[in-house]
């Protein structure tokens, strides 16, 4: 990815300012992609490895065979690290079972240093907000995966509901919040603390993570944390996704999720689709990768709750984005100036033991 310096917020991607930016060109599933079907058609079939949700990718799959007969579909599901996994073990005996993948960039980021990814130009990403996605061709984004706070609207009324992350330090919440447990080396929590540091300079970022340790109530792992503020047994969520969030909120969750006031940043995680350098079937990975791009599968996103890559296919609650600056969570850009054991140190003492 290209960086460059944004006024007061430190280093961020090209595709972070994409959020508040009107799409341009055609409709992404206008272009011409039947050379492409043909030379598909001849492999006769895609595979994927995917760690989205069932439902989403079988509809995906459905959808895809409808528009481009003649081209099987088969997918493997699982989390981040089961696909790393199956992907080493795979190259390691030599066998190249997957055509396409998605996951996350610094996934992306990994399998190119792997020398995994195969580059390819798509045609739909042409028809996507100049900047939004990588110009490199070795992976695309496909959805976004913000970060921020969230907190239980029945017990806590909007205009009392921290506005910035330095509201979090109000004592009247020392005790009252929860965080995903960032010792345990991963995870959102973790990453976004990593940013911040990226993001404000390792003076305030010391000083915050300091007071901020001091508030944390409750740790835990993601999801229960999130059922703990749904079920009003914490009051705020820090490090909370909204695209995990609005969800629980549309099927009558009494929670809300912040977009921080302009002095803040919110994190920025690229969903991302690549395609095998070894794929058996190079040419039907490459048609998947533009039908995910495609308005057909994003319209489709944008009702499971995540947030799709392009702008005018995201659902209304997410467009409040656009009001708000946001940075990438790009390892190679964190790791920058500390590395993930100076981190992961830094943390243990900055944080209380989970409880």
């Amino acid at each position: 990815m290209r960086f460059f310096r944004h006024a007061g917020l430190g280093w961020a991607s090209a595709a972070v300012l994409a959020m508040g930016i009107a799409a341009g060109g055609s409709d992404a599933g206008a272009q011409d992609l039947s050379k492409l079907h043909e030379a598909a058609k001849k492999e006769g079939k895609v595979t994927v490895y995917t760690d989205l949700p069932v439902e989403f990718i079988q509809q995906v799959g459905e959808t895809f065979k409808k528009k481009y007969a003649g081209v099987e579909f088969d997918f493997f599901r699982g989390d981040t690290t089961q696909i790393m996994t199956r992907i080493d073990s795979e190259t390691a005996a030599n066998r190249h079972a997957v055509d396409i993948v998605s996951t996350t960039s610094n996934r992306s980021s990994d399998l190119a240093k792997k020398g995994w990814l195969a580059e390819y130009k798509s045609e739909v990403a042409k028809s996507y907000p100049k900047g939004s996605q990588p110009e490199h061709g070795l992976w695309y984004n496909y959805a976004l995966n913000t970060t921020s706070w969230a907190y239980n609207s029945k017990l806590v009324k909007a205009e009392d509901a921290p506005k910035s992350f330095n509201d979090l330090l109000d004592p009247k919440w020392k005790g009252k919040m929860g965080m995903q447990d960032p010792k345990s080396g991963g995870g959102g929590a973790h990453t976004w603390i990593m940013a911040y540091h990226r993001a404000y300079g390792e003076d305030k970022w010391k000083d915050y993570m300091a007071k901020l340790g001091k508030q944390i109530g409750r740790y835990g792992t993601y999801i229960p944390m999130q059922e703990a503020l749904a079920a009003g047994e914490i009051l705020i969520h820090v490090a909370a996704y909204p695209d995990f969030i609005e969800p629980l909120k549309q099927k009558g969750a009494p929670v809300e999720w912040a977009v921080p006031a302009q002095a803040d940043y919110m994190l920025f995680l690229g969903l991302t689709l690549q395609i095998n350098k070894n794929a058996p079937n190079p040419n039907a990975g490459r048609l998947m990768l533009e039908h995910m791009l495609s308005s057909d599968v994003q319209k489709i996103l944008s009702t499971t709750g995540r947030i799709p890559a392009k702008p005018e296919d995201r659902p209304e609650a997410f467009k409040r984005f656009s009001a708000a600056r946001l940075v990438d969570t790009d390892y190679d850009t964190i790791y920058a100036k500390r590395d993930k054991a100076w981190f992961d140190n830094e943390i243990k003492t900055l944080f209380a033991p989970a409880q």
